[in-house]
């Protein structure tokens, strides 16, 4: 069975369960599986058929597993950037994947970037506007799970790509 279907049952046979704690915030399961759905439908309704990368920018928040997880499901995989990385590298990256979307938890960490930028504030608005929501899986097959980025023997950004999951 693959990651994104354990989740999907997870969020209904243990719905409560914490998936994720951090400091002292947690999210559940239900949680999890009830934004993500509200995100990926926010992102569809945004970008349309485009499944260009999306940068998810932060550290440990809760929030960046549900933009993991919405990303994928709207048929984008993630790139995770953290708050170490350098600004300049930041804008490397957003040029080198063709992003148009960044997710971020810290929105003085970012460079000045052409993609759509939406903070934790707009987040929670989504989270809330498109509560109910659902989306049914659209990465598939071959299609790319998530970028990470090294910086290879050049010092430039190189992305490396991962396929679909099984656990």
């Amino acid at each position: 069975m693959e990651i994104l279907e354990q989740i999907e049952r997870w969020g209904v046979s243990s719905p409560e369960k914490p998936c994720f704690i951090w400091r002292n915030r947690s999210l559940t399961y239900e949680e999890l599986v009830n934004k993500a759905n509200a995100l990926a439908h926010w992102i569809l309704e945004t970008l349309g058929d485009d499944s260009s990368p999306i940068l998810v920018h932060g550290s440990m928040h809760p929030e960046m597993l549900v933009c993991f997880l919405a990303s994928v499901k709207a048929g984008h995989p993630y790139v995770p950037i953290d708050l170490s990385i350098p600004k300049e590298r930041i804008s490397l990256i957003a040029e080198s994947s063709k992003t148009r979307l960044v997710f971020t938890m810290e929105e003085t960490s970012l460079p000045p970037l052409s993609a759509l930028i939406v903070n934790q504030h707009k987040l929670q608005d989504i989270f809330m506007i498109d509560e109910g929501k659902t989306v049914q899986n659209r990465i598939a097959g071959d299609d790319t799970f998530y970028i990470i980025y090294t910086s290879g023997s050049t010092g430039q950004p190189k992305g490396v790509h991962r396929f679909r999951m099984t656990p």
